[in-house]
């Protein structure tokens, strides 16, 4: 009886590590399957790298303009204390600087 029931949990484990094996290889080709669409869809749709328009180089950096001193001082000269929030003008805006020649851009204009 007892040799019996070995044999009983002995298969149980065999099928479920028979089992289990196969769910994680049936995983790891889905996700293979998946990686390959991404590499083909970014070939398809041509995509470069970002590249300097001056000197070509692919070393830049993207950043948020801040607050504009020179914008508010003239603001603050014109109009007064109210002026001074002129220095936010433009504070939004991405400009993107080569950093190997020091060009700098606004983001989407190229």
């Amino acid at each position: 009886m007892e040799t019996f029931l070995g044999v009983v949990l002995l298969a149980a484990f065999i099928i479920g590590f028979v089992v289990y094996h196969k769910a994680a290889k049936e995983e790891e080709a889905r996700k293979a399957e998946r990686k390959k669409a991404q590499v083909k869809a970014i070939r398809e749709a041509g995509d470069e790298p970002l590249t300097c328009p001056q000197c070509g180089s692919t070393q830049i950096s993207a950043g948020k303009k801040g607050f504009g001193l020179g914008k508010a001082a003239a603001g603050g000269l014109l109009v007064g204390p109210v002026g001074l929030l002129g220095g936010f003008i433009g504070s939004k805006k991405v400009m993107v600087t080569c950093l190997k020649c020091g060009f700098s851009w606004k983001a989407g204009t190229r």
